[in-house]
């Protein structure tokens, strides 16, 4: 469908609602972004690589050179994450004044969260999210939809917007994992059973009960705080070498249900001071008691994984694991 000349809504105003707005807007298209609440937006440059740079990033070792000085720089400037402190509180000032070009009151208003910076997962904008929607063509709705009908959108106030074409940027279920796959341990017990009342697992790999199943950023994974491409490496890494072991003992692996309590206590005690804590609502937490996040630096992460102790694993018998 051309996009141009049709009357566009967006519903959200996590990642994908702002990226789709700001690209909508300098598109010059007719858009209206609804939100129910203001979100931090981080507005970054996407700066251009010269040929000196790209010529460094293919020799040999470049661009692992490049990689690691990258992960090192995100290392400590996500320590503000974990926390408080002066770190913090300058970050809060930097993402305040992205506001600042916003010469509305009204529209500055609506775009000014109301809870700490960090609380809630922070859209990327490299066109300036800001400045698309001060375009005449963009519109910001903030509230609560009470329908929506074949004309367009109509609000908890009665107000209604004619639209010919709905984004829905609304978000996902992020506790629901690899289900709705059925997968079952011992004695028959489901992943759905074993969650009803509390998302865990052991490192964001393993859950005890199920052996030989393993996932790659499962609960408490760092989705926040740690290079995704990094997190995953550690994490195959650990899953490797007891992948190793339960061969060489002809058994099947999982993790003990001690370790996996002894590490939920370490989570408990951990996350208290960071940014994800503090009673505003967030995806992360949801019905949870804790975010299921690793409130931990990179560094801890990598230490986590290297030293994964055997102890903290029990291998069953193939025959009684079917």
């Amino acid at each position: 469908m051309p996009y141009a000349g049709k009357r566009w809504g967006v519903i959200g105003s996590g990642a994908s609602g702002v990226q789709i707005t700001e690209a909508l807007a300098w598109a010059g298209c007719d858009v209206t972004q609804f939100i129910r609440r203001a979100q931090w937006v981080h507005i970054r440059d996407n700066p251009y690589t010269n040929w000196r740079e790209r010529v460094k990033l293919r020799l040999p070792g470049g661009y692992q050179r490049e990689q690691r000085r990258l992960w090192q720089m995100i290392n400590a400037g996500d320590a503000w994450r974990l926390y408080p402190g002066a770190q913090r509180e300058a970050m809060e000032r930097e993402y305040r004044s992205y506001l600042g070009c916003i010469e509305d009151p009204e529209l500055k208003q609506k775009l000014t969260p109301d809870y700490n910076l960090g609380c809630t997962r922070i859209p990327k904008s490299d066109r300036n999210y800001y400045e698309a929607v001060q375009l005449p063509n963009a519109h910001i709705v903030k509230g609560h939809i009470a329908r929506i009908d074949p004309d367009g959108v109509v609000m908890a106030d009665g107000m209604r917007i004619a639209l010919d074409v709905l984004v829905y940027a609304t978000g996902f279920d992020p506790h629901a994992y690899m289900r709705p796959m059925d997968v079952t341990g011992l004695n028959g017990a489901t992943i759905d059973e074993v969650w009803r009342e509390l998302i865990y697992s052991y490192g964001g790999i393993a859950l005890p009960g199920f052996p030989n199943f393993f996932m790659l950023y499962g609960p408490f994974a760092p989705v926040n705080n740690v290079p995704v491409p990094l997190g995953l490496d550690q994490e195959i890494g650990c899953v490797m070498k007891l992948i190793a072991e339960a061969r060489t003992r002809s058994a099947a692996v999982a993790p003990t249900a001690r370790a996996t309590e002894k590490f939920l206590a370490r989570l408990d005690a951990a996350f208290p001071g960071t940014v994800w804590v503090g009673g505003c609502k967030n995806w992360y937490t949801s019905d949870q008691p804790n975010p299921v996040l690793w409130p931990f630096p990179q560094s801890e992460h990598k230490a986590f994984f290297d030293q994964v102790p055997i102890e903290d694993f029990e291998f069953i018998p193939t025959a009684q694991a079917d």
